[in-house]
This record gives structure tokens, sequence and C-alpha cells, in this order.
């Protein structure tokens, strides 16, 4: 079905009087149609947000590596750290959140040393992350990038 059947199908669902109704009530609360239409799309989505596992709803989202705590305690307490104030920030309650543990490291060679040895950095690092009803690994890869 070609997008301007579809698009007939839809207007000809909606009446004229349903038309000038939706118009009127606009008008009294004083909003434009695309305003309406933002505010039920943001309405929809905390819905669907609410019931989502809070642990996806921080897929794709970037980390922002603490480099204080990775020269005092290391890479994997940073990336810790970080995955953590994330959750927070996406509306995760600390006391629902109970433990987050660098499980492991995988690593890519970029060179070598004066002896030959192999210089090498984290390429991505697998999380994992337990809530009080949630449980779940996710992968942080190089760019700081959250994979659920």
């Amino acid at each position: 079905m070609t997008n301007t059947k579809k698009a007939a199908l839809v207007q000809a669902r909606v009446t004229p009087t349903l038309k000038e109704r939706f118009a009127k009530a606009l008008e009294y609360e004083g909003l434009t149609e695309s305003g309406f239409v933002n505010q039920k799309i943001t309405e929809f989505v905390q819905e669907v947000e609410s019931k989502m596992n809070p642990i996806e709803m921080i897929a794709g989202k970037q980390i922002v590596i603490d480099y204080d705590i990775e020269e005092l305690q290391g890479i994997r307490a940073a990336v810790q750290d970080a995955v953590h104030t994330l959750l927070l920030e996406n509306g995760v309650d600390d006391d629902d959140i109970f433990r987050i543990k660098v499980e492991n490291e995988y690593h890519v060679q970029v060179g070598e040393d004066a002896l030959g040895k192999a210089i090498t950095e984290p390429e991505a690092f697998e999380v994992l992350v337990e809530l009080t009803d949630h449980k779940q690994n996710i992968i942080v890869d190089k760019d700081q990038i959250v994979r659920v």
C-alpha cells in the first residue's frame, strides 16, 4: 500500500466534525497541532520508558570516564563509576543499584615498546549491572558508548 493510500485511509477515518472539534479543543487549550503531537509523543515515551528495564534505557548513551579515578583506582573502577553515574542520570535510584562490575576487558594491540613487548589499549569492557529487579551484562565500547 502506498503512502498516499495510507494517508487517504487515515484522513477518511477523521470526520469533518471531529476535525472541527479537534481544532476547537486545540484553540481552547492554546496548543498548535504540532505542539499537541509533541506532547502526546512525550507522554507515550515516558509511559513506555517507565515500563522498560532501566538497563536498556542507557543503551546507545555515552559514559564519561573520570580520569582521576582511572589514575588512582584503575580503568575498571573508572568504567564502573561512569556506568553508575549514567544509571543515576537516567532515573535509577541509587538504592536500586546492587552491583556494577567490569567482568572482562578486551584489548587491541596498538604498538610495541623498545623491547618488542605489545602495547595494548582497551577496546571494550563487559560490565555486569545488577539492580534490585534486573541483572544484565552490557558492553562499553572504545568510544565509551553503552551497548545492551
